[in-house]
């Protein structure tokens, strides 16, 4: 994902932006170039497939143990 950063004196504010892949849940899928074989994804990850909230949690989580 996208890391977007602001520090201030009292504060830092981190967002997560990715919209490569957006839509409504259940309704968008996975392009045919899906990388699988150096991205760590979702065991049902797959190209065409349809994403779903699970893969996102998935990825999230493994973004995160990765810092």
């Amino acid at each position: 994902p996208n890391i977007l950063y602001q520090e201030t004196d009292e504060s830092i504010n981190l967002a997560l932006v990715d919209f490569d892949w957006a839509g409504e849940a259940g309704k968008v899928s996975y392009p045919s170039f899906l990388n699988i074989q150096s991205v760590k994804r979702h065991p049902d990850a797959r190209s065409d497939k349809v994403i779903t909230p699970e893969h996102d949690i998935f990825s999230l989580n493994t973004f995160m143990m990765d810092l």
